[in-house]
């Protein structure tokens, strides 16, 4: 048993490293959107001049997906009178609220792991917990970038995943008393 918790806290160790990696990209990602809007306040009224006479740098048929709502810049920028710096803003929020939803996530990830670190046996009621506001917080995540189909089907995953950890936890509380 002793080499199989070994085991676990060697890959949650693992784990975390990769996921702090993560995390590091998503700030830079959000920082560097974030950057991307200020920018496109900052130079407005050149990317409008641009954007009019069909000079554009940047391919302004980008479509951002949005859970249930594709998000089309040009599309957006035609609506409003050919403004495509709202449509750049709206779409740099966009962006950034999704990084933010995924960065919670993957703390969340990450306290769960160090929590199996710290422990004795990865069915604890501590983890139990964290896994239950995690699966909450990745099922609106899902809906939110990914729409409700995947929403549903990662729900379902997760709740398969968290029923194990639940049943695993019983299990533990039932040796611990026979001891």
């Amino acid at each position: 048993m002793n080499t199989h918790l070994k085991k676990i806290h060697k890959c949650c160790y693992i784990s975390s490293i990769i996921l702090n990696i993560l995390k590091i990209v998503t700030i830079l990602s959000f920082v560097t959107v974030v950057i991307g809007g200020i920018l496109s306040a900052c130079f407005s009224d050149k990317l409008y001049m641009a954007y009019t006479n069909h000079s554009f740098p940047l391919p302004v048929n980008l479509n951002i997906p949005c859970g249930f709502v594709s998000f089309n810049i040009n599309e957006v920028a035609q609506i409003h009178d050919g403004n495509i710096v709202l449509a750049l803003e709206m779409a740099c929020v966009l962006i950034a609220i999704s990084l933010l939803f995924f960065f919670i996530a993957l703390n969340l990830f990450v306290r769960i792991l160090k929590e199996i670190k710290k422990e004795a046996s990865p069915f604890t009621s501590v983890i139990i917990k964290t896994l239950r506001i995690t699966f909450i917080v990745l099922s609106i995540l899902l809906f939110i970038l990914f729409g409700i189909i995947y929403a549903a089907i990662g729900t379902l995953l997760f709740f398969i995943i968290y029923t194990i950890f639940e049943y695993g936890y019983v299990l533990q509380l039932q040796v611990d008393e026979t001891l």
